[in-house]
């Protein structure tokens, strides 16, 4: 590819001595104007690849010339300033206004064999700071399309820079993150927000990145939410540790998923009482209680009677409404303390603690009393349905938890042969 070289400059000499002085570099075509007007239309037309400009011209000066240069945003040329011996200052403030390089026009001619290496510096560099520009441009692409917020911070945890994503994931505006302490944000499950007791200030001493998933962050509308990120070190190229860039993603979905899963696995889907999963955990532990303070312990087995003619008669739709009653209705007869499951079926437990034996009574009475009571299914049938409960107690029928609900069991058992709709308690 052939490179162009523009001189602009108003003394013919001058154009043959740089004529001749890069006539031996490969690849290059020279242009020539003699004026600042004659020289802005070349590079408009041609867009030469670099400019050899003189101070001093007819119509203008070469700082007017790189105002004008500067003004038109598409171009990006590099300029060689060419100033007369005394014209430093001059020259500095070409610099200041974006000029690459300078010369110093020194009369004994010496600038001249200069010439031919400072233009191919000058290309070079322009070429360095064009690729530079470009890779960051591309960086600042990668880092405002992708899904996930991306934030940097100094060694002080103050921000330094965040993609559009993170803006809109903490509702903030433009550049609305930079200078603001991480620690403000990102909220440590169980630690203070300040700088020094969060995770991200110990990061120097970590083998270079790290992972959390417990952290919450604030939005700044006052919102917040869970959040998964990891943190990464920035280092400098002699290895010190510069700061941080953190890559965090807005977690509450899956947390909502995982609150699910374990509710399913503990609790019952259908009526949102323990399921047996759970109550033989519950029941391990108040037996662990009961064992240790020497108190009481008691489990009711309840089964419906008449809940399969229901299903065959209206439907498992109706069936299905009427568990959800029962278990309201057994919720509510029950002390706060007391746990009330569904362990399949239209089998029932409830798990009680230090209760006395009248106690026992009168609570196996007022369940009997609370699911007899009527029940409208479907909007359509009005129906009733007993119960048969059996009642068996820690110390005196059982030496171990599994052993009292067996009893339970056993007890309810006998009632619906002697008859249903009753309780009974284990021997």
């Amino acid at each position: 590819m052939t490179e162009t070289i523009l001189i602009i400059d108003d003394n013919e000499d001058d154009h043959q001595l740089y004529s001749r002085a890069l006539r031996n570099l490969d690849g290059f075509t020279l242009m020539t104007a003699f004026t600042a007007k004659e020289g802005l239309k070349i590079t408009l037309d041609s867009r030469p690849s670099i400019i050899m400009l003189d101070y001093k011209l007819p119509d203008s000066n070469g700082l007017e010339f790189l105002e004008k240069l500067i003004q038109i945003r598409t171009i990006d040329i590099p300029v060689i300033m060419l100033t007369g011996e005394g014209n430093e200052p001059v020259a500095v403030e070409a610099m200041k206004m974006g000029a690459s390089d300078y010369i110093v026009k020194d009369v004994a001619g010496g600038f001249i064999r200069l010439l031919p290496s400072i233009v191919k510096h000058v290309l070079a560099s322009h070429a360095d700071k064009i690729e530079t520009r470009k890779l960051k441009d591309l960086h600042q692409t990668i880092l405002h399309t992708v899904a996930d917020g991306v934030i940097g911070i100094g060694i002080d945890g103050v921000i330094l820079f965040a993609n559009s994503s993170a803006e809109r994931m903490l509702k903030c505006l433009p550049n609305g993150l930079i200078g603001r302490q991480i620690s403000k944000l990102i909220l440590p499950e169980g630690l203070p927000s300040s700088w020094s007791a969060h995770p991200l200030a110990l990061l120097p001493e970590e083998s270079g990145s790290m992972s959390r998933d417990i952290d919450i962050i604030q939005s700044d509308d006052g919102g917040s939410f869970p959040v998964n990120y990891t943190a990464s070190r920035l280092d400098s190229f002699n290895a010190d540790f510069m700061g941080s860039v953190i890559v965090f993603q807005d977690i509450t979905e899956r947390k909502k998923t995982e609150h699910k899963l374990l509710r399913s696995a503990h609790y019952d889907l259908l009526t949102g009482l323990s399921n047996r999963v759970m109550f033989r955990e519950y029941l391990d532990k108040a037996f662990a209680r009961a064992d240790r303070s020497q108190r009481q312990l008691t489990v009711f087995f309840i089964d419906l009677d008449g809940f399969k003619e229901v299903n065959d008669t209206f439907g498992h739709h109706a069936g299905d409404q009427l568990l959800q009653i029962v278990a309201t209705r057994l919720e509510d007869s029950v002390r706060s303390g007391d746990l009330v499951s569904r362990i399949g079926g239209d089998e029932f437990t409830i798990v009680v603690e230090d209760s006395q034996l009248n106690q026992l009574k009168n609570l196996a009475q007022k369940l009997l009393t609370s699911v007899e009571q009527p029940y409208t299914l479907l909007d359509a049938h009005t129906i009733t349905v007993s119960a048969s409960i059996g009642i068996a107690s820690y110390p005196q029928v059982a030496n171990d938890w599994e052993s009292l609900v067996n009893k339970a069991d056993k007890a309810m058992y006998e009632i619906k042969k002697s008859g249903k709709k009753g309780f009974g308690f284990a021997l």
